[in-house]
């Protein structure tokens, strides 16, 4: 997959800024103090088992590309950044691109990816069926109009949505899962 290619080359720019938690999360770009934690957080393959029972407990088929991600990682929170709410100016860590994975703890303790399982019921109205929702993304400088990620199990097709939009109001799309996460990843490493 070419947005692997692309994911690595960002990431090895960040060799002395990096590391690997107990939970066997790859931060790079550390920073001393969160938040945020690190600018790009990439989590350990996923486990054959845990991909086998996601495969096979799912109600759709999961895109070849999208299983071949997961044994590379089990998702990703790329692109952290801080934004300011509020009066009293807040500050809090926003990932501008995620990628869901499965959790693989119970505890809450650890970092963990967006359960991929949960943010698919996330959706809006009339979103058809067939479609899997398998990440998310923030225009550039822009932290408060997010797109969900969903892409059509028939077709591979992937399609961006608004996600505040009552109903599914596409404003993009790809042919494939590798198409829609190079084109992400280019716009926001801009």
């Amino acid at each position: 997959m070419i947005f692997l290619e692309k994911l690595h080359a960002l990431l090895d720019t960040f060799d002395s800024t990096s590391c690997k938690t107990v939970d066997k999360a790859n931060l790079y770009g550390v920073y001393n103090s969160p938040p945020p934690l690190a600018e790009h957080i990439v989590f350990s393959p996923m486990p054959n088992e845990i991909m086998q029972h996601m495969i096979e407990d799912y109600k759709l088929t999961f895109p070849k590309e999208l299983l071949m991600l997961y044994r590379t990682m089990n998702g990703a929170d790329l692109f952290w950044t801080v934004r300011c709410v509020g009066k009293r100016n807040i500050l809090i860590p926003i990932n501008h691109f995620s990628i869901y994975g499965v959790p693989l703890t119970q505890d809450r303790k650890h970092i963990e990816p967006f359960n991929i399982r949960i943010e698919d019921l996330n959706r809006p109205n009339k979103t058809p069926d067939n479609w899997l929702k398998f990440g998310s993304y923030y225009r550039p400088n822009n932290t408060t109009d997010r797109l969900d990620l969903f892409v059509d199990t028939d077709s591979n097709c992937v399609f961006a949505v608004e996600h505040e939009n009552a109903n599914c109001c596409i404003t993009a799309n790809w042919n494939s899962v590798d198409d829609c996460l190079c084109s992400v990843f280019d716009i926001l490493s801009e």
